[in-house]
């Protein structure tokens, strides 16, 4: 096969850069993560191994995907600090040859046209090409008939195929099962693992009483891939390379708890998520854009919104003591300093933002709560009259999941709202789990929800999971850690802290993949 070579640990030296060459800079359009507490618990490796390919200065090209997946996993300082000085889309053709320039070619399998388009016409020397999931075979062949000019030194699958959005946080960002099951699986290849896969099969659990599917739409869920169908080729994939780490994966549907992505959520994250324009570790207040990589944030995400409003002040007064003491400190002390107190502000500014939108929110906070705890307090009627339309849509979507069999029947007592409260059924398909949500009495109400996923994490990691709660795709494992836990339809930012608050209680480790981060602004938005 011309040109192309395949080595999977050794790693073969490539063209050298000739330094009379101009070196062109494409940071612009490129936003890289600029500062990270730890190194990725899951793709560790792999951002290793990316910045150690190559020699001499080099560029690196990345499709519309593969450029999130990694500028989310790795620093722009350091790739600068491996020689990577020039950044681009494989699909631009208004680059500036450098011949001598070798090339790291970052895409997923779907980009190989682009990449054979790279190799007919090249822009450098040489080009390791690294695809983020699985190639098949076919494909291998292409590329390598492709290469006539015998300019690819190195091809690799990494397997991190994952959007990173926090510390053991990562979205598909799509639902598509090709997708989903490629990023799936670079976890289970990533973390050598063989877990026991369970998933969760809506043919157990009653549904709502609703319209009857026709029998084409039978037909047509019946040919659909589901959970069951990736859960059998994670078992495959796994079997293949007989790894002999254990652990647990969950396959939920998002219709296992519909719940708790409508109830509010007090804490620092999930309230940015909530009101803010918030992706990729970014937060966008007035056309400015704040970055949530710091050690401030990483500290109090998961607090409660007034404690937040307190560490702020308290931080700040810290650094405004130690600026004071200037004849005490180096250049590198004082420079510290400041960038503590902008990054300090940028929080106070996000977190003014937040307070002015959630005191809008208490009293609806409280009432769905209520509703959850107690349907006969409130006099639901009555209040949604008095509520804006989508204020009143999620307490009768909180009231219909929680107490509401009959979705059809019950809901001409909200003629108003009767067309959208039947859109929601038709497009999220509420089920009748066995796991519920849960209150904790001792603290605020505001306060004291629990999703049902931290009850079945507790669950798996004791070993009690409810009889027939999910179904089995192969033999039970004796350890139990790592766990997994992917959510189709889109995983809370309160799911995730629960699992975080479960990972340190139980002393295991947790990774939660959702299709997309979802609140209940996302929600209402399907069906406004």
């Amino acid at each position: 096969m011309q040109g192309l070579v395949f080595i999977k640990d050794a790693i073969r030296s490539a063209i050298s850069f000739l330094p009379n060459k101009k070196i062109f800079f494409n940071f612009e359009i490129f936003y890289f993560v600029r500062d990270h507490n730890k190194m990725d618990y899951l793709f560790y490796s792999q951002i290793e191994f990316i910045l150690k390919r190559g020699k001499g200065v080099k560029a690196c090209l990345f499709d519309s995907e593969s450029k999130q997946i990694i500028s989310n996993l790795i620093p722009l300082s350091q790739f600068q600090d491996n020689n990577f000085f020039y950044f681009d889309y494989i699909t631009n053709k208004n680059r500036t040859v450098v011949e001598g320039m070798e090339c790291v070619v970052i895409v997923r399998p779907s980009s190989l046209k682009a990449v054979i388009e790279e190799l007919a016409c090249p822009f450098y020397g040489t080009y390791i090409i690294i695809f983020t999931s699985q190639i098949d075979p076919f494909s291998l062949e292409i590329l390598a008939n492709a290469d006539l000019k015998s300019i690819i030194t190195e091809v690799h699958e990494i397997n991190a195929d994952l959007f990173k959005q926090c510390s053991r946080l990562y979205t598909t960002n799509s639902e598509k099962y090709k997708r989903v099951l490629d990023g799936l699986s670079s976890v289970v290849l990533s973390l050598e693992i063989s877990p026991n896969i369970k998933v969760f099969d809506e043919s157990l659990f009653e549904g709502y009483t609703g319209p009857c599917d026709s029998q084409a739409e039978l037909l047509n869920k019946a040919n659909d891939k589901n959970l069951k169908h990736i859960g059998r080729e994670l078992k495959s994939k796994s079997e293949q390379y007989n790894f002999q780490r254990k652990g647990t994966f969950l396959l939920l549907g998002r219709n296992f708890d519909l719940v708790t992505p409508l109830v509010y959520d007090w804490h620092y994250q999930a309230m940015i998520y909530e009101h803010l324009q918030a992706d990729n570790s970014l937060v966008k207040i007035n056309q400015k854009e704040f970055s949530l990589n710091d050690t401030f944030f990483s500290n109090n995400k998961f607090v409660e919104i007034a404690t937040v409003g307190e560490n702020i002040k308290e931080t700040i007064k810290t650094i405004d003591k130690s600026q004071l003491k200037f004849a005490n400190h180096n250049f590198e002390d004082v420079e510290e300093s400041i960038m503590m107190k902008s990054k300090m502000e940028c929080h106070l500014n996000i977190y003014n933002t937040l307070i002015s939108e959630c005191l809008k929110s208490k009293s609806l906070s409280e009432y769905e709560n209520e509703i959850i705890c107690n349907k006969e307090k409130v006099d639901l009627k009555s209040l949604v009259n008095s509520l804006e339309t989508d204020q009143a849509l999620k307490l009768l979507l909180v009231h219909f999941l929680k107490w509401i069999k009959n979705w059809d029947e019950s809901s001409k007592e909200f003629p108003k709202f009767r067309s959208q409260i039947l859109k929601y059924q038709e497009i999220f398909k509420p089920r009748n789990f066995c796991y519920k949500n849960n209150f904790n009495n001792e603290i605020d109400i505001k306060l004291g929800y629990i999703s049902p996923l931290k009850r079945i994490i507790k669950h798996v990691v004791h070993k009690k999971l409810k009889e027939n709660a999910l179904v089995n795709i192969n033999d039970e494992v004796k350890d139990v850690s790592p766990i997994i836990i992917y959510i189709e339809g889109g995983v809370t930012m309160r799911e995730y802290r629960e699992a975080m608050q479960c990972e340190q209680e139980y002393n295991v480790d947790i990774v939660v993949v959702g299709s997309e981060i979802i609140n209940s602004s996302s929600i209402l938005k399907k069906i406004l």
